[in-house]
């Protein structure tokens, strides 16, 4: 009985040496080392919660660049839908012009050309016209009458 009652003593020291090796040494040690996974994985949900919020506000930068792009990409329809008008108009408003230029061209050809003709050839022509009129009308008084007012308002047009 003693010696179960040594053997008893003998596993309490060996029980309070190994507890007390256990709580000088070890336990400490096992301390710092939970304590830093918990710190670890206390970094590392904060790196996740702000990777999260980096993705998040990255996809809301990708929706506003996209609506800034269809924005932009109708503006620039716009734009190139206005500057067609914008041309189109330029070049009807040249071909008005031109056109009306070359309408006046015209006229002042004509005009010119008539001016050249009465200040050369009228004179002539109303010379000629009374010859043919004169002997086409010689023999009748109807004629003669005739002539004198065809004469009359040919003077009476150049004149004016």
């Amino acid at each position: 009985m003693i010696d179960a009652i040594f053997t008893l003593i003998n596993i309490a020291i060996l029980v309070a040496f190994f507890t007390y090796i256990f709580k000088s040494y070890i336990a400490p040690f096992l301390q710092r080392e939970i304590e830093d996974e918990r710190h670890e994985m206390f970094e590392l949900c904060k790196a996740r919660d702000m990777l999260e919020q980096e993705a998040h506000a990255l996809v809301d930068r990708g929706k506003q660049s996209e609506e800034e792009c269809v924005s932009l990409a109708a503006k620039v329809d716009a734009w190139q839908i206005a500057v067609a008008k914008s041309q189109e108009q330029k070049r009807v408003l040249h071909q008005q012009h031109k056109k009306e230029l070359t309408v006046q061209y015209h006229r002042q050809r004509v005009f010119r050309e008539m001016q050249r003709m009465e200040s050369r050839g009228l004179p002539q022509a109303m010379a000629q016209a009374r010859l043919e009129l004169y002997e086409h009308f010689q023999t009748t008084d109807a004629g003669q009458v005739y002539m004198r007012e065809v004469v009359e308002e040919t003077q009476k047009k150049e004149q004016a």
